[in-house]
């Protein structure tokens, strides 16, 4: 079995059990402003902070949101690709958690 790996966000992402997903972390110049997305790339769903609501925002998005960012200021800081163990998502106030659980996808030989 592969390691686990996890996440903690501040949004909700509620991938499901055994969905292939894309997560990304990105930072925007010297601001230092930090976000993130996650991919629900099996049900077509994007997740993401409230600062990349306006970026985001198109169909265009949901099939590409890496592509759509990289026509910003955003910097990819990180990201990974794998398959949904699950996640455990809160709530208190204004305040959302999100901690995702998958394992992370192993890269093929080139």
């Amino acid at each position: 079995m592969s390691d686990v790996e996890s996440v903690t966000l501040t949004f909700f992402a509620p991938v499901p059990r055994g969905h292939e997903l894309h997560y990304a972390t990105f930072h925007l110049g010297e601001s230092g402003v930090k976000v993130a997305f996650v991919h629900d790339v099996t049900a077509g769903v994007l997740y993401a902070s409230d600062r990349l609501a306006g970026p985001l925002g198109s169909h265009a998005a949901v099939q590409d949101p890496l592509g759509v960012l990289s026509k910003f200021s955003w910097i990819l800081d990180h990201q990974d690709r794998g398959r949904s163990l699950g996640s455990m998502c809160s709530a208190e106030g204004d305040q959302t958690r999100t901690r995702l659980f998958f394992t992370r996808e192993v890269a093929g030989y080139r």
